[in-house]
């Protein structure tokens, strides 16, 4: 008798161990669900009119560009950033990285390699703000470049940071060197912004920032230091 029963033990046992949550009463919680993460693919036109012969422009920076961009990377741009005022039938939004806040070392850990024919850089004042040395910074924006991969890089002077006096146009200085040792180009269009180191009125609300005015101007005075030559001609033919 006592093997039978040990066997009549053993399979209740097994019975109540293999039993379903409904059958047991036991509540089981269901796992989190995963979000998806749907990358942007570096060889694939972000925004663009249908030519093909567009020229692909990537964009770098932080909250100066960005503003409050929903989607920046995938070329859903707030209305006021400057890099609305860039692009046209002849230029295209090939992608890039911009985040209110970011550092050049944050810039450099987040880009991706892009499909673009030139590479705008707007950054460091938040480089300023955290007190990092400029060699970090000129670190990151090579970094960037060669993460990028664009045949042409164009590096941008920053605009006034007010907060710590006389800091960005020292920046500027090195930055204008860099471009220079490194063989990019150098524009200055936040000049028309600024006055005595400073921004001018109706420029700015926080002496960082450049207002919807100030970003409107940033950016056309970016395109015309970018492209000179062909907004020119195509001015004088017009």
């Amino acid at each position: 008798m006592r093997p039978v029963l040990l066997l009549l033990v053993a399979a209740a046992f097994t019975l109540s161990g293999c039993a379903s949550p409904a059958a047991t009463g036991a509540t089981i919680a269901s796992p989190a669900p995963v979000p998806a993460v749907t990358p942007v693919p570096a060889a694939t036109p972000v925004s663009g009119t249908g030519n093909p012969d567009a020229e692909r422009v990537a964009v770098v920076g932080d909250s100066i560009t960005t503003v409050y961009s929903p989607d920046f990377p995938r070329g859903r741009l707030d209305p006021s950033s400057w890099v609305n005022r860039i692009l046209d039938e002849d230029r295209v939004f090939a992608g890039g990285w911009a985040v209110r806040g970011a550092s050049t070392e944050a810039m450099a850990a987040a880009v991706v390699p892009l499909d673009a024919d030139t590479l705008i850089l707007l950054a460091g004042t938040n480089d300023l703000r955290l007190g990092v040395p400029f060699r970090a910074s000129a670190a990151n924006l090579a970094e960037i470049a060669n993460t990028v991969g664009a045949e042409r890089v164009v590096v941008s002077a920053i605009p006034p940071y007010e907060r710590i006096p006389g800091a960005s146009e020292k920046y500027n200085e090195r930055l204008e060197a860099l471009a220079a040792e490194r063989g990019w180009d150098f524009v200055e269009p936040a000049r028309g912004l600024a006055e005595g180191g400073r921004f001018r009125a109706g420029m700015t609300d926080d002496g960082v920032h450049p207002t919807a005015e100030g970003s409107r101007l940033l950016g056309e005075a970016m395109r015309e230091a970018v492209w000179p030559v062909l907004d020119a001609f195509v001015d004088a033919a017009a």
